[in-house]
């Protein structure tokens, strides 16, 4: 499990002294947080040309788990929500 006080507790600089937000987690980062009192904020980003897998990503809309499915047929119960297409 990771210990994410440590991520908030951080305080790293660039060059500059901007402050660095540690983001971009995978599945299973994103639900150990949600079991840690976390709600994760789910935000869609401009896919890239040299990506080439798509996944669709879906959050709980009581927990806030997150489920990441790379099979478009997959459509969970209606306390999911799609945040991802």
């Amino acid at each position: 499990m990771i210990n994410f006080k440590k991520f908030l507790a951080m305080d790293a600089l660039t060059d500059t002294g901007l402050r660095i937000i540690y983001t971009g987690r995978d599945e299973q980062q994103i639900n150990d947080a949600v079991q840690s009192g976390f709600y994760p904020l789910m935000k869609k980003v401009t896919p890239s040309p040299e990506i080439f897998t798509k996944y669709s990503v879906f959050q709980h809309k009581d927990t806030g788990k997150v489920l990441v499915s790379g099979d478009f047929r997959i459509h969970p119960d209606s306390n999911w929500k799609q945040v991802i297409p």
